[in-house]
Order: structure tokens, then sequence, then C-alpha cells
């Protein structure tokens, strides 16, 4: 469907603001949506910062006795919405922020937004962290108390880590139809080290992007998670790829701000072990003008795969 955005000097913030104004969340495909009643239940929220610096933060997911069970959403009923702002947005309601899948700070709940017009499951808040948060730097927070107690792990790659996970990258896209031509124009939106499993290896986790300008304007991205492998190489444990086209703005000038702020682009929010099973879940966003997305990737027996995905649309701004 094609996006209707404003011109590009003013995205980025209409963006947020729109995202802050407008939220409410869909559940996954194939899960139920879950009720606000459970106090007991650990909840993980994402947590973003507006252009006005005002914090807002939103559920991503509800774990409940080893299953991640979905989330209420701002199209859920005002009873259910009632009940989740009584429980979790209680005005100096305190919640550990998650940053490098450990506690980093403190989100203190200002004000329950059940009562606009769509941002229904989203409250504002204070946060006391020394972390840097705004545009693509977010972080979770948690109501559970024994999620999140090992050491903060994320941190700036390394530059021969960069160079790695490029390499990575540039094979990725080839393999996926872009010319050999176009890599010169690759772009790192941006590359996270974190160790997921407390081994001492940081995976690194990032989100890349090249344009090709032509008859036809072409964005190809890609989401990739690399691990440490044998003999200090990586391997890719998640590799997603997708493809804008100029085609789907009408006003081809906000093709300019794709990736920021993650706009029309996946990126890391964090990781945390929420099931308790040694390895973190990794937490992603992104934001178009209809919705915003949230996945949640988990490492199994087979490998990392999506367990839980959300758009969350909104009304228009």
């Amino acid at each position: 469907m094609p996006l209707l955005p404003p011109r590009a000097s003013t995205l980025p913030a209409l963006l947020m603001l729109s995202l802050f104004l407008c939220g409410s969340f869909e559940t996954a495909r194939s899960q139920k949506r879950a009720p606000a009643t459970a106090t007991q239940d650990s909840v993980i929220f994402a947590v973003t910062r507006r252009p006005d610096a005002e914090f807002a933060f939103e559920p991503i997911t509800i774990y409940r006795r080893g299953t991640f069970a979905g989330s209420i959403t701002g199209e859920s009923s005002p009873a259910e919405l009632t009940r989740f702002a009584g429980n979790y947005y209680r005005a100096g309601q305190r919640y550990r922020l998650i940053w490098g899948g450990a506690e980093a700070g403190t989100l203190v709940a200002k004000e329950s937004q059940k009562m606009t017009d769509c941002a229904k499951a989203a409250a504002t808040a204070d946060v006391q962290t020394t972390v840097q948060l705004g545009g693509n730097r977010m972080a979770l927070a948690t109501n559970a108390p024994k999620l999140g107690l090992a050491k903060s792990s994320r941190r700036a790659p390394t530059d021969a880590e960069r160079a790695q996970v490029k390499s990575q990258v540039e094979r990725i896209f080839r393999e996926k139809g872009v010319p050999a031509a176009a890599l010169d124009k690759l772009k790192t939106i941006n590359l996270t080290a974190t160790d997921l499993n407390n081994d001492g290896a940081a995976e690194l986790i990032g989100t890349y992007s090249i344009r090709r300008d032509g008859t036809e304007i072409l964005i190809d991205q890609l989401f990739v998670l690399a691990e440490p492998a044998t003999a200090g190489e990586l391997k890719i444990g998640i590799a997603q790829h997708g493809q804008l086209k100029g085609t789907d703005f009408t006003d081809i000038e906000s093709l300019e701000s794709v990736g920021e702020s993650a706009f029309q682009t996946e990126i890391l929010i964090d990781q945390l072990d929420v099931d308790g099973d040694g390895t973190g879940e990794v937490f992603t966003i992104s934001y178009s003008f209809e919705g915003t997305n949230y996945t949640i990737y988990k490492k199994g027996a087979k490998g990392w795969s999506a367990i839980q995905e959300f758009h969350n649309y909104r009304c228009a701004y």
C-alpha cells in the first residue's frame, strides 16, 4: 500500500510524535490477546524517547507460566485497558530499565494514555539512567525482579568486528541479487555487540541498507545477527532481507529518512533472557506511517526464529 508521508524535513519528529499519540497493539498473528489481570506476570516493555525528550513505554509481551502470551493492545476493551493501567501504570510505579540484557536504571511511570484516542496501551515515564536513549537507541523495561541480573554486555563493536560483519553482509546482499557495483553504497544503520549467552564472546546485531538510484529507486535492507564460530569466524543466525521501492512513496523526499528512528527499518531494541534458558531473546522494532512492528527472536534447537510478531496500528497523524 503506498505511504502518504510528509516532507522529509519534518518526518523524524512526526514519526515519533505519531508513534506516541497514535499507538495501538495488535497481537501476534498466532496468539490470543493476554488479559491484563495477572500482576505476577513478567511484562516486557519497549522504552522510546520522543524528539521533545519525553519518554514513553508500552508492552511488547507478557510472559506467563513459561509462555510468551502476547499483550494487551490499543484495541483491547476499556475494561482490560483500565485493569492494565491500574496494575502497571500507576503514577510513581517503578520498573527496571534493561540495557544489554541487564538492569541499567529505573523507569518511573507518569501517566497512562488509556483515555487517548490511539495510544491506549502506552504510558509516559521518567527514566533514571546513564544510558543515552533517543532515535535508534531504545531500551526495554520489566517488572520482573529476577530478569536482567547479569552484567550489561551492550557495547560498540570493534573495528575488526565491524569488518567481519560487513563481509558477511556483502555476501548476503549479493545472494539477494544486489549488484556488486552497488556494494560501495553499503550503509550501516546500526551495529551492536552484546553477549547473548553469557559465554564471554559477543554476538553482533545490526541493520544495513543499500540505496540504488536509477530508473527505479530501490533500497535493500538487512537485519542481521552474527554469532561467534570456530577460529574467530562469524556465522549468521538471523538474516532478514527486505526491499523498499521509490514507487511505494508518494513523496520521494521521504526516502531520505528511511532508517532514521527505525523508520521503515528493523533495528534492535535490546536483548533479555526472559525464559531463563541461558540465551537472551532479541527484541526489534520498525516504524512506518501505518504502525509499529515488534518482533521477538529466540534461539532454539534448530537456530533462531521469530516467536512473536506484533503490528501496532496507529491513527493518522
